[in-house]
């Protein structure tokens, strides 16, 4: 059966958009590296549900895993500095 233009095309949910949460979750429980990946598959998403026309949705989880590989990396980054900040300060200093 040959399909008509005028048919509506079934929405699938983006692969990557799934993706993208789980490794955002990933990233919050074992470290930045997941974050990283989070964010590229999360941007990589969205770039393809916007340009397949409107038969790939997943606009929200793909923005969720963004969200949740941004935190992360914010959070390693604010860790990092902290750490550095505090170096070189002595906590005990009567030790």
């Amino acid at each position: 059966m040959l399909s008509s233009p005028d048919s509506k095309q079934e929405k699938r949910t983006s692969l990557l958009a799934n993706l993208s949460v789980v490794l955002g979750f990933l990233g919050l429980l074992m470290g930045h590296r997941f974050a990283i990946l989070a964010v590229i598959t999360g941007h990589t998403a969205l770039f393809q549900i916007r340009r397949s026309n409107g038969t790939l949705s997943g606009e929200g989880k793909a923005k969720y895993g963004l969200a949740l590989g941004y935190t992360m990396i914010g959070l390693t980054i604010a860790c990092y500095l902290l750490g550095r900040l505090l170096r070189n300060v002595r906590f005990l200093p009567f030790l």
